[in-house]
């Protein structure tokens, strides 16, 4: 690795400002490269013995097989106060990297065999350039431990690797039946990555286990659950760093599985991408499963969006998953409760039934005077949210076009349809009535032979 690329390690891993990295690239560009050699290596031993020293509690592999949790503490406090130590503190982080799963110590980082065979020739590299052996330490030579360095970073992670937490989270998710302790457990180690960590394990999980699902599975409890605590609970990822790392698609996916979870980006910033997803087969799906997230994301967008803009979108959305209107609870949604245009769309979309079409007399419109029963069931989630609408306001009633659709389902509710030519029709009021029986919007008329209305 060049020393530019280094640098640019450096600074994104916060270490611009590190002393013995410092010191090691002055000691390179003046080809003092065997002081450049030891440089580096301590400081990335260095990063190894604070990374330790951090650590709150004690790592769940230190002294694992001891049963009393004071005399773990007090033995790790040990360790600790080794690392501190000048005369120590090396020594004790090769023990740590070298300790063995089922040694007193206990191997802290889970490093694979494939990790530590580094280390040997690391430390060999660093007696010979410190020791002014007769082996050479050259400019490649310096490279090549940076890219060690570079390379085997991720690794060093109390109690595992980002890789190992996936791989443990995975059979979690697989073969749990959903232990709060094995999630409590987990997210307790996930705090111990730092930020950039633990945004890569989130975007993972958001990919790996909602984005990229089969089309008819369920997102998994133990992953909602998950994503939940992490995002907006009492010690979530923050907003400001949500807004700047998460991508809009991951935003919307997270706010329609996710009860309670809130844009950290602008709604203008996201709602093209909104668009997009709504075309998606999957998206569509995961929004029947979850319509009342997919409403609060509505009214979200309600804020800063083009109303015009947003209401197309929606009804277009509506014609294929009208689950997601039948399904909400219409008062706990500002669009369903109180925007007038969203009610003025659905009262034109109703009067497409109020006529049909016949191929006899090519595609001509025919009036009818209650309504189309070819097209009926498309409809109705919206005769439901109509129903709704009137019976938490008796003032739409003088509404034109409320009393048209009124009037029809008077006539549809009330009319004898006993005789055998009469099925659709029949259909068609039984759906009528059983919608009036929760909103109680049609006037019970008087019990006659000519009428199949029941109070």
């Amino acid at each position: 690795m060049e020393l530019r690329e280094f640098k640019h390690w450096m600074i994104d891993k916060g270490f611009e400002n590190d002393e013995l990295f410092l010191e090691s690239i002055k000691c390179y560009q003046v080809e003092a490269y065997k002081a450049a050699y030891i440089f580096s290596y301590l400081a990335n031993h260095k990063y190894i013995s604070e990374t330790a020293i951090k650590y709150r509690g004690v790592p769940k592999s230190f002294m694992k097989n001891c049963p009393e949790e004071d005399v773990r503490l007090k033995e790790w406090q040990k360790k600790v106060e080794l690392l501190k130590h000048e005369d120590s503190w090396e020594e004790e982080v090769n023990n740590l990297i070298n300790a063995d799963d089922n040694g007193k110590a206990g191997n802290i980082f889970a490093l694979q065999e494939n990790i530590r065979k580094y280390f040997p020739e690391m430390r060999n590299l660093r007696n010979v350039a410190a020791h002014a052996k007769d082996r050479y330490i050259t400019e490649s030579t310096v490279q090549e431990l940076w890219n060690n360095i570079v390379y085997l970073f991720p690794n060093f992670v109390i109690n595992g690797s980002k890789e190992d937490w996936l791989e443990g989270f995975d059979q979690i998710v697989k073969y749990s039946n959903y232990s709060s302790e094995l999630l409590d457990s987990k997210i307790a180690d996930f705090t111990d990555f730092s930020k950039e960590n633990q945004l890569i394990l989130i975007k993972k999980i958001i990919d790996n286990y909602l984005v990229q699902l089969d089309w008819d599975e369920t997102p998994s409890e133990i992953v909602l659950n998950f994503l939940s605590k992490v995002l907006i609970g009492p010690n979530s990822y923050n907003k400001e760093i949500r807004e700047l790392e998460l991508t809009a698609k991951e935003e919307i996916y997270l706010s329609i599985v996710i009860n309670g979870y809130l844009l950290a980006h602008s709604e203008i910033d996201v709602f093209p991408q909104f668009e997009e997803l709504v075309k998606d087969y999957f998206f569509r799906y995961l929004c029947d499963k979850y319509p009342e997230n997919f409403w609060k994301l509505v009214d979200q967008f309600l804020r800063e969006v083009n109303e015009s803009k947003l209401l197309t979108i929606i009804f277009k959305f509506l014609k294929n998953n009208n689950s997601v209107l039948l399904e909400a609870d219409y008062k706990s949604h500002k669009i369903l409760s109180e925007n007038v245009s969203f009610l003025e769309r659905v009262l034109e979309k109703i009067s497409h039934l109020y006529y049909y079409t016949k191929s006899s007399t090519g595609q001509q419109c025919h009036s009818t005077s209650t309504f189309d029963y070819s097209k009926f069931y498309d409809y109705e989630h919206y005769m439901v949210f109509l129903f709704y609408k009137i019976s938490t306001d008796s003032t739409l009633l003088e509404h034109e076009r409320v009393k048209d659709f009124m009037k029809r389902c008077e006539k549809l509710a009330t009319s004898d349809y006993s005789g055998k030519y009469w099925c659709s029709e029949e259909n068609m009021q039984k759906s009528i009535r059983k919608i009036n029986e929760k909103y109680k919007v049609l006037k019970e008329p008087k019990q006659n032979a000519n009428t199949l209305f029941t109070p």
